[in-house]
């Protein structure tokens, strides 16, 4: 696999091999190390083995339950902490980069403590749960002199950068439109697995967890960084037209389709669901007027206008992937021209997001419409025809509700993405029925 010129990317070495950071040994803490954060644990010893990481810090607050983990952090050298505040105020001005990988709810608060500590920041994605907050990190990051680098993993791979860059010479002639769809079903345990999974608030604090922001969360990232007009910037959003929908007994969408608008006037469509029978991995497809590109699980492809493929590159390996990524964020703490994911790019995520709920309620699919089945000892919901109706829809160009063959669809209004600073905009929103 080629690799990008280092003017517009900073990509190092291809391969599976972390490549050397002009910073020689980075002293690093860690948020948690359940869950996902189990897997910036492991690019974090291998950090540590390979001489480019001083583990200083962590935050257990399961340290009964993570009896081997501690044990081996300790053996790293890094130092257990009970609480977030506690290891902030231990660590204050003594690290060059703090991993959050938290729930949603939890990425603002604790981005804006690292940041005030003196830490650069890889925060996993979302950027935040709502614009607002996404602009209050850029603001803090910009006052303190500290990057923030959001974990939409992708985006630091060459296949993806490649792409943008085929896009933005006129590969495919002018670009027509964007859009990706994704089924990956869920099981009742995917839901019960945290406090958070399937809600809109965790308490006072906005959740809005959902398919597009987080499993999927991803793809509709890439598709608003694909329509960006430079290949620093996402695409300028104006106006969105979204569809939200549950088949199950959870109070954030399970599925969800929209139509979100550029100011370029590019639509970008999306299409996601955890409750059909099949998977179907995410597929992004960019149309212009000479031809197409195609992003794929494994890699990316360029088709000429008359459906041949010209080109194709691979997507790295999970492994290469974080890595490249731990790479990427060393090197930007000395050198800002280093590629990131950034606030300025993560923030046309979360204003797709929150332009989502304003845009329509969580409909309740009826349950004449579901069907509930055990597979592998494992409980399933699925919505009938729902891989045919969302693959129609995604391949002519139209929301469900503009099908005709999709019973429950509901139509949700146009709303207005442009300046857009706060959520919710309306003191009355609903976001369920």
């Amino acid at each position: 696999m080629d690799t990008i010129s280092a003017s517009k990317s900073g990509t190092q070495a291809k391969g599976d091999i972390l490549a050397p950071s002009p910073v020689k040994v980075a002293r690093v803490a860690l948020v948690g190390v359940s869950g996902f954060a189990d897997v910036h644990l492991k690019t974090i010893r291998r950090g540590v083995e390979r001489g480019l990481l001083e583990f200083v810090a962590v935050t257990i607050i399961n340290q009964e339950e993570e009896p081997e983990k501690c044990r081996e952090i300790r053996e790293l050298g890094a130092k257990i902490y009970g609480t977030f505040d506690e290891m902030i105020q231990g660590i204050s001005g003594k690290v060059e980069l703090c991993f959050i990988p938290t729930g949603i709810h939890l990425h603002a608060p604790m981005v804006i403590s690292a940041l005030e500590a003196g830490a650069n920041v890889f925060v996993e994605k979302p950027a935040a749960a709502t614009v607002q907050d996404v602009l209050e990190i850029k603001r803090v990051s910009e006052r303190r002199g500290r990057f923030v680098a959001v974990g939409f993993q992708n985006l630091y791979d060459e296949s993806i950068h490649w792409m943008k860059e085929c896009i933005l010479a006129g590969g495919i002639g002018e670009l027509r439109s964007v859009k990706s769809m994704g089924l990956w079903p869920r099981t009742d345990r995917y839901y019960k697995r945290n406090s958070w999974a399937g809600q809109l608030r965790v308490g006072d604090d906005w959740m809005l967890d959902s398919p597009f922001n987080n499993a999927f969360a991803h793809q509709l990232n890439m598709i608003c960084f694909l329509a960006g007009k430079t290949f620093e910037k996402p695409a300028e959003l104006d106006s969105i037209e979204a569809e939200l929908y549950r088949a199950r007994e959870i109070d954030s969408p399970d599925t969800a389709c929209m139509r979100i608008q550029s100011t370029g006037g590019v639509p970008l469509l999306f299409f996601s669901s955890h409750v059909s029978r099949e998977l179907r991995d995410p597929v992004i497809v960019a149309t212009g007027s000479q031809g197409e590109m195609v992003w794929e699980m494994d890699g990316v492809r360029h088709f000429d206008s008359n459906g041949v493929e010209i080109e194709r590159r691979e997507n790295r390996s999970w492994v290469s992937l974080r890595d490249r990524i731990l790479a990427a964020v060393l090197k930007r703490i000395s050198d800002p021209r280093e590629f990131i994911c950034g606030p300025e790019i993560a923030l046309a995520h979360t204003i797709s997001v929150n332009g989502a709920h304003e845009s329509s309620t969580v409909h309740r699919i009826p349950e004449k419409y579901c069907s509930d089945y055990t597979r592998e000892g494992e409980h399933w919901m699925a919505v009938d025809q729902i891989e045919e109706q969302i693959s129609e829809a995604f391949d002519q160009d139209l929301l469900l509700s503009e099908t005709g063959a999709v019973p429950w669809a509901r139509r949700g209004k146009k709303f207005l993405l442009k300046g857009y600073k706060n959520f919710p905009a309306a003191l009355n929103l609903r976001l369920f029925v």
